[in-house]
């Protein structure tokens, strides 16, 4: 979560550019895809069973974080 406090700083400050903000998107996307994890494990150490659907949204979440977080790479090294 420190990623967020750094990009409410730099908005307070007007400073924020748009390869923070899509390097902070990539990382809150991918904190809601642990999040979606830990509920499926939750469940499935509770009832054997846990929630696919969860397991789903994990997975899809983490393939997006991870596609935008290259983009933002290529876009930095493309200049």
């Amino acid at each position: 979560m420190h990623a967020l406090q750094v990009a409410l700083v730099l908005r307070k400050r007007r400073k924020m550019h748009k390869t923070v903000l899509i390097f902070v998107f990539s990382v809150v996307v991918q904190s809601a895809a642990i999040v979606f994890n830990f509920v499926h494990y939750y469940t499935f150490a509770k009832d054997g069973l846990g929630n696919t659907m969860l397991k789903t949204a994990a997975l899809y979440a983490t393939n997006i974080a991870e596609t935008i977080l290259l983009i933002a790479l290529i876009l930095l090294a493309k200049g």
